[in-house]
């Protein structure tokens, strides 16, 4: 069943209420309503990250396989913002050659970002 305009604009709202809420504002970020790129019809959302450039292009399938609904909408912006969260491990993890300080920086950033969420 196709997407909305209406949900493409709810999972955008939700995109950005769970960049705020990491503290991922120093990417820039596109939101895209359509096909999602090299995956297949069952997936609802997806993000793909260029860790150089500091880009995010965010994808709400306009065709997913399953139907859509506002839970689904929300659990996916969430999804999809994790994947930018932990974009720079990852990123870190694919290259060959990695120096141990680059990924302690790297660890050290994602437990500052979920110590100031994690309530005491």
């Amino acid at each position: 069943m196709k997407t909305t305009t209406e949900q493409f604009d709810e999972f955008v709202k939700q995109c950005w209420y769970y960049i705020d809420m990491f503290e991922l504002n120093d990417w820039q970020y596109t939101f895209i309503h359509a096909p999602l790129p090299n995956s297949g019809a069952s997936n609802i959302a997806g993000a793909l990250c260029n860790l150089v450039q500091r880009t995010v292009s965010m994808y709400l399938n306009d065709d997913p396989a399953t139907p859509t609904d506002d839970l689904s909408l929300q659990e996916s912006a969430k999804h999809e913002v994790i994947h930018v969260l932990l974009a720079a491990l990852g990123g870190l993890a694919y290259e060959r050659f990695v120096r141990c300080d680059e990924v302690i920086a790297a660890e050290e950033a994602l437990v500052q970002k979920l110590i100031r969420l994690l309530p005491v």
